[in-house]
């Protein structure tokens, strides 16, 4: 359901030279529709119909960080000639993290980490999004290894043993994306997207590494292993390895 918008009085004058208006905040000017999956290269298209995931996994023994790719739609219109001036440049996104599961880290632990930047902060990303229902994809990181390790600090280092219980808790990601057009920014509505951090999915643990020549692991996300697929891994000094390393074939 939309809202309705009403149009300052000053945008019709600024209308004849720039083809259109567009608020600079909210939803008006950016719609965040989804977040692209990755293809089997670890390529993203700017298309309406690109598959996309409704919710993501991350493993907790990650050792890279949980990227997000926000479709990106632009509500900005313009005129012919004008295509230019109305292109949003997007610089970047702002990310607020909530923990619902206060067992796991306390709302005070929580927001001791918003304030020092580990869940609650700025990431930057650049991408031309033309008007006119324009389309583009953007990357950003949203969940970082040093959240995961406040939860292992939390919880104790047991959660990342080979036979550890199952530890499972959710982060909600709240994702608003800015760009600037024309020398003002332009902002979408508010994104969230929920991430299950685990110990039990994503990585399926084959033994230590090198596992036996001839074995052939299972990659998992061409962008990150650590999310949003199931990978074939192994350990090495308790770090496990995604995707796992395979021994040498004897000559």
């Amino acid at each position: 359901m939309y809202r309705s918008l009403t149009i300052p009085a000053a945008c019709f004058t600024l209308a004849a030279a720039l083809g259109a208006c567009a608020a600079d905040n909210g939803d008006e000017g950016i719609f965040v529709t989804k977040n692209v999956a990755a293809s089997a290269s670890c390529t993203f298209t700017a298309d309406e119909g690109a598959a996309f995931l409704s919710h993501g996994t991350y493993s907790i023994h990650a050792t890279t960080s949980y990227a997000l790719h926000p479709q990106m739609v632009s509500r900005v219109t313009a005129s012919a000639g004008q295509q230019e001036a109305r292109t949003i440049i997007m610089r970047g996104a702002r990310v607020n993290l909530r923990i619902p599961d206060e067992t796991v880290l306390s709302a005070a632990q929580q927001e001791s980490l918003r304030a020092s930047g580990v869940m609650k902060f700025s990431a930057l990303f650049t991408a031309p999004l033309p008007p006119n229902g324009g389309i583009a994809t953007g990357e950003l990181d949203v969940i970082t290894p040093a959240l995961l390790d406040q939860i292992v600090m939390a919880k104790g280092a047991g959660i990342l043993a080979a036979d550890a219980p199952s530890f499972r808790t959710e982060v909600i990601a709240s994702v608003v994306v800015y760009g600037d057009m024309s020398g003002s920014e332009i902002t979408s509505q508010e994104f969230q997207f929920p991430i299950t951090i685990c110990n039990d999915c994503v990585v399926n643990e084959l033994g230590a590494c090198p596992l036996p020549a001839g074995t052939v692991p299972r990659p998992g996300n061409a962008c990150n292993p650590f999310q949003d697929g199931s990978a074939d891994c192994c350990r090495l000094n308790d770090e496990v390895i995604c995707p796992a390393t395979v021994a040498a074939a004897a000559q």
